[in-house]
């Protein structure tokens, strides 16, 4: 009987109000892996809630319950549950742990998007300091299954490793077994599925399932699901720094001799790298707020030679070179504004910043981070002429078919490799009659930024 239908078996005899053991009522269930179902069930006998792993029991498979139970038994980690009861009923085996009152790191991550970075590398170091414990007990143990619903946050904020099914002892002989690799697709290692010939799992494959882990909460993206495909971590997410990005692709390696040497090293970058965007989170915040100190000081003495309130009327002051101090003060507004600019273009490159696509566009190139300065050139022009009136230039969204005309959906969160020619379409209506139109084509190639780009020249039709 296969995997699933042994779940779906276990789903239909469990169900919610069932009682498991004469003791155990069924709340419902919490989660499911590799070697059972999880439920959350209600102690009737000490009043209280209680996890229950209902064991598959599937056939040629080594018995997961047993090495389950001595593992547990032998750690003593507050990042563990601890066992309470093993029991056996119609045949099927059950062990009953500490219930864990949290959320699983993958339910977090769907709820809300994403881990924010800081938050993330907390708990990787946590997870490190979790696996490095496992890879320093005296009997070594190789966990093979870090992902997210192996994880659970608790009410603390702290985080708890669930469900070692997968785990092995690191000098477990495999010898003579018809299938010694185990793990989740996508989270573990290529030679936990004998990816890499003769190699064995070992410490760097728990680094390349942490680092994975790592990569999804930081960009939402499950390598465990269509399409399968893990890009740069600033592919998602250009905020991200290159340090991240690093570590994560190093961790990630598919040959292990790439990777980092244990969980250690990765602990101690990741270290690094939190002290180090603290520091620059620091002076950015400094220099962030004197900018918007003198900003504010500038619109003070602006509208100090404007006017001022009296009695709820305004009353124009007479001031004498009045306009040649405007012009100072909004010249004082525009090279502020410029200085930030600059500075935040030094910060990003600093962190080696790319651009990030979300979609395909036919437009002229415009840049985001000069929005201030020409909202401030569009109000000193609009002081000068008050009748002047702008168009609101807009991005036009095109349909791309491939030769046989059908529609290529592009994704920032997927790769394509369309045979033959692109076709590219672009709604008429965005186009007015007798008038010249100039779109630009742009590509960026993701890991050196370079760019490619055609430009046309379009002359509608008189009307």
């Amino acid at each position: 009987m296969k995997r699933k239908e042994i779940r779906e078996e276990i789903e239909d005899k469990i169900k919610e109000g069932e009682v498991i053991g004469g003791k155990y009522e069924v709340i419902e269930v919490v989660g499911s892996g590799g070697s059972g179902i999880v439920y959350k069930v209600f102690d009737r006998n000490l009043d209280c809630y209680r996890a229950v792993k209902a064991f598959y029991n599937k056939e040629g498979e080594m018995d997961v319950l047993e090495k389950e139970i001595s593992f547990l038994r032998e750690l003593n980690h507050p990042a563990f549950p601890s066992i309470i009861d093993y029991m056996e009923v119609d045949g099927r085996k059950y062990l009953v742990m500490d219930y864990i009152e949290g959320i699983t790191l993958d339910i977090y991550i769907k709820k809300y998007g994403k881990v924010n970075s800081e938050q993330a590398v907390f708990w990787a170091i946590e997870l490190a300091e979790v696996l490095e414990y496992l890879h320093r007990s005296s009997d070594p143990i190789i966990y093979q299954d870090m992902k997210p619903s192996n994880v659970i946050i608790n009410a603390e904020g702290k985080i708890k490793l669930i469900d070692f099914g997968s785990a092995q002892l690191k000098y477990c002989d495999h010898r003579g077994r018809e299938h010694p690799y185990t793990g989740t697709y996508g989270y573990g290692a290529p030679e936990q599925f004998g990816y890499l010939g003769k190699e064995t799992a070992d410490e760097k494959s728990d680094v390349y399932g942490l680092g994975m882990t790592l990569h999804y909460m930081l960009t939402g993206n499950d390598p465990s699901c269509p399409p399968f495909i893990v890009q740069p971590l600033r592919f998602y997410d250009a905020s991200l720094s290159a340090g991240l990005e690093k570590i994560i692709e190093k961790s990630t390696q598919a040959e292990k001799g790439k990777r980092y040497a244990g969980i250690s090293p990765m602990k101690e970058a990741l270290k690094r790298q939190r002290t180090s965007e603290k520091r620059w989170r620091y002076v950015y915040n400094v220099v962030e707020g004197l900018y918007y100190m003198l900003l504010f000081l500038l619109g003070g003495m602006f509208l100090n030679l404007c006017g001022y309130v009296k009695d709820g009327i305004k009353e124009t002051i007479e001031i004498t070179g009045y306009r040649e101090r405007v012009v100072v003060i909004a010249g004082g507004v525009l090279l502020l504004c410029l200085c930030k600019y600059v500075w935040d273009k030094i910060y990003e490159h600093f962190r080696k910043n790319i651009r990030q696509l979300n979609a395909v566009y036919l437009s002229a190139k415009r840049n985001k981070g000069l929005i201030v300065i020409v909202c401030v050139a569009i109000c000193i022009h609009l002081f000068a002429s008050p009748d002047t009136v702008y168009a609101k230039e807009e991005l036009l969204p095109v349909v791309v078919r491939n030769e046989e005309g059908q529609k290529i959906l592009i994704r920032y969160d997927a790769q394509y490799s369309p045979k033959g020619a692109m076709r590219m379409e672009v709604p008429s209506d965005y186009f007015l009659r007798g008038e010249d139109y100039e779109l630009t084509v742009e590509c960026v190639r993701i890991r050196t930024n370079e760019k490619k780009s055609r430009t046309f020249y379009l002359k509608s039709l008189e009307p």
